[in-house]
């Protein structure tokens, strides 16, 4: 949120993932701390363009009062879009949720058992394709799921 934490300031945080095409992968730096590629966010460009709309139609709704700190409470939807996608201490931040790198039935079969063992299990988000919503529950179920396959083997 960087300059704007006063009790008079609200902030509008996108989670951008229901319906997006962009992809990326999870890379190692030189001290092997993983990190998302410059992929991740906005590599195809409709989904720059949709949430940068999706913006537009929130500041158009707006009351005439509020007065908006980073854009133009009346920014263009291109405006918004230059915005969203130049980094900044505002923009582009992020929340990794990662998820699907471990599909069910190439490298797990349906009971999460890895694809040629007997005894290696996968339980976790990578089993599943990226959810629309915080992917917590989904993962708890998941795990929950694996672990009555392991119990009962």
């Amino acid at each position: 949120y960087a300059d704007y934490t006063n009790s008079t300031t609200i902030t509008l945080n996108i989670y951008g993932t229901s319906g997006l095409a962009s992809r990326g992968s999870v890379v190692l730096d030189g001290s092997f701390i993983p990190g998302p590629d410059g992929n991740v966010y906005y590599s195809a460009p409709p989904d720059a363009s949709a949430i940068a709309n999706f913006i537009a139609r929130i500041f158009a709704k707006l009351p005439a009062d509020v007065q908006t700190l980073n854009l133009a409470r009346d920014a263009s939807a291109a405006a918004i879009e230059q915005y969203i996608t130049t980094p900044s201490a505002y923009a582009r931040g992020q929340v990794n949720h990662w998820s699907g790198s471990c599909k069910i039935g190439a490298c797990v079969d349906e009971a999460g058992r890895v694809v040629g063992t007997g005894n290696m299990w996968v339980a976790d988000a990578s089993l599943l394709e990226p959810l629309s919503v915080n992917p917590m529950f989904g993962v708890m179920t998941v795990g929950e799921k694996v672990a009555e396959s392991i119990l009962g083997a």
